[in-house]
């Protein structure tokens, strides 16, 4: 029977659903049963969800769309597994039981029935059942099966692992592949102003003596367009890689949104006037909000310079607010030439950048776009683009509005405010390294500096630095130079008040005994989980 144990981790499998399918099989065949199902279980909403059965169940089951999901509350005899937290057996399935609550008709029939759960950290997972063996189960069965089933849940875990590392390893590969062409993009734009600058600037110096009034306001004219579009480009790709790379911080604040936006319709007048375009605000002085008010200077300069740009000579440009219950939504709305259906879809997206002119062939990248699109996520609203080729553009934005139910004196609440904190990560596989920031930063949305650390020695340097501030260690036992036993002793010495989290696949009493001497102050069983580091950074305040 210990074939099973040795086939399952000596295949390799397409994916998650392969590895079940075939692991059922082989709880199947090892326990020589004909039919069987796996289910995962979330204790928190107490659902079951089908993620494989056997082909005999397909071929015996004349229920039409059977259900894939059950409820706890709703289950059988099936769901005591669960209910009981251990194997249950039932050797005469016919025979009146108070537990039984039935099943459909068309249900495969049972004789007989064996169903363990699946525990990982003290957390019921998975289930597993199987049926209708030629004799009755017993011990045996139950033990075997549960020994496949921990085993097979390590080989999942572990797939799931690879299967993120590698979808993040292309999803990082395409970034770098759309940064490369972007940047080469820009950087041709940028070329042409420059060389109106030294063009322009060369030929003044050569024949300043020579030249006529006229002319040489002609040739400054150039210089100071060029060197204007120049610094807007350059202006646009600074604050763009910053946002690319987190360094914009979210500053909320209460602002009066009317001042902003007439404060930017000031700054546009010029260009606006040059081209006879009337610019209108239609939003309330009353309309107060919590964000960030350069950020959202940001965004609103940016859309109405576009509408500017787009705006025919003589065209209109209205700026207006509506306000929901919990947002007021901006929209920058113009009589331009509108946008093409094929490219509504592009003009937000990081990898679409290509030179654009306006009606008076003014020079744009989209670039203002992209910022705007960043920054607005950065807000926490939304972004989005109504327009027909021919007939104008609206831009609409959100952002939240200013509680209403706040004392005068009392500072507000900022939606969505957390404190940054700065976690190091000491572990010698650079593929934990990768998983644990992805954990923390994506899945868990945890405003964080991610460290990293190679060994014990390092991270002990790290935590010798003059107000280090750490909020929390992950570190691995097994390491080169300076394992984690050490490391923790060193450190605890150190920054004693700063959690550490051993994060190990040694789980024997020892090394935890071993840790705990040592000053840390909580266990991680690898393979990681997301739930696990979850509950380490609750447990330890730097999450809700």
């Amino acid at each position: 029977r210990l074939e099973s144990l040795v086939t399952i981790f000596q295949k390799d499998y397409s994916g998650k659903q392969e590895f079940l399918d075939f692991t059922l099989n082989e709880a199947i065949g090892l326990t020589e049963s004909k039919l069987g199902y796996i289910y995962f279980y979330d204790s928190e909403s107490e659902l079951f969800t089908l993620y494989s059965w056997s082909q005999q169940v397909m071929n015996e089951c004349a229920i039409e769309n059977p259900k894939t999901t059950y409820n706890l509350k709703s289950t059988g005899i099936w769901g005591e597994t669960v209910r009981q937290k251990k194997a249950i057996i039932v050797n005469d399935f016919q025979a009146p039981n108070p537990l039984k609550k039935g099943y459909p008709e068309g249900h495969a029939e049972l004789h007989n029935f064996l169903s363990i759960p699946v525990i990982v950290n003290e957390d019921i997972v998975a289930v597993i059942g199987v049926a209708n063996k030629n004799c009755d189960y017993n011990h045996s069965d139950t033990l075997h099966l549960s020994i496949l089933m921990k085993n097979a849940w390590m080989v999942l875990q572990k797939l799931e692992q690879d299967e993120f590392i590698k979808k993040k390893n292309a999803e990082l590969v395409k970034l770098n592949e759309d940064k490369d062409k972007f940047m080469s993009i820009l950087a041709h734009d940028l070329v042409n102003p420059f060389n109106s600058l030294l063009g322009f600037s060369d030929l003044l110096l050569k024949n300043l003596h020579n030249y006529d009034m006229d002319k040489i306001e002609f040739q400054l004219r150039e210089i100071n367009k060029n060197a204007n579009l120049a610094y807007k480009l350059l202006d646009d790709i600074l604050t763009w890689s910053r946002a690319q790379a987190g360094k914009i911080v979210f500053m909320p604040e209460v602002f009066n949104l009317h001042q902003v936006c007439s404060s930017i319709i000031e700054e546009a007048t010029f260009r606006a006037r040059k081209k006879q375009i009337c610019v209108e605000s239609n939003i309330s002085p009353e309309y107060s909000v919590i964000s960030d008010s350069n950020l959202v200077s940001t965004v609103l300069r940016n859309l109405i310079s576009n509408a500017i740009k787009f705006t025919h000579i003589g065209g209109t440009i209205s700026i207006n607010a509506l306000e929901t219950d919990n947002e007021i939504m901006v929209s920058v709305a113009d009589t331009g030439m509108g946008i093409d259906k094929a490219d509504l879809f592009k003009i937000f997206g990081s990898a679409e950048v290509k030179t654009t002119y306006g009606t008076e062939k003014e020079k744009g990248t989209g670039l203002g776009l992209k910022i705007c699109h960043e920054f607005v996520k950065k807000m926490g609203g939304e972004i989005w683009v109504e327009s027909e080729l021919g007939k104008g553009s609206v831009f609409y934005f959100t952002i939240p509005k200013k509680p209403n139910t706040q004392a005068e004196n009392e500072e507000p609440a900022i939606p969505g405010w957390q404190k940054k904190y700065s976690i190091l990560v000491v572990d010698d596989e650079e593929a934990n390294l990768i998983l644990l920031e992805a954990i923390l930063s994506e899945s868990l949305k945890l405003n964080c500096d991610v460290l990293f650390a190679e060994n014990g020695k390092e991270a002990v340097k790290y935590c010798e630095i003059d107000n280090v501030n750490i909020d929390l260690i992950f570190m691995d036992l097994r390491m080169p130079v300076m394992d984690g036993f050490q490391a923790t002793s060193k450190i605890k010495k150190r920054i004693p008040e700063t959690p550490v989290v051993i994060i190990s696949a040694n789980t024997d009493n020892v090394s935890k005994s071993k840790c705990k001497i040592m000053g840390c102050d909580d266990f991680i069983e690898k393979p990681i989980r997301i739930d696990d580091v979850r509950d380490a950074l609750k447990k330890h305040k730097l999450m809700a």
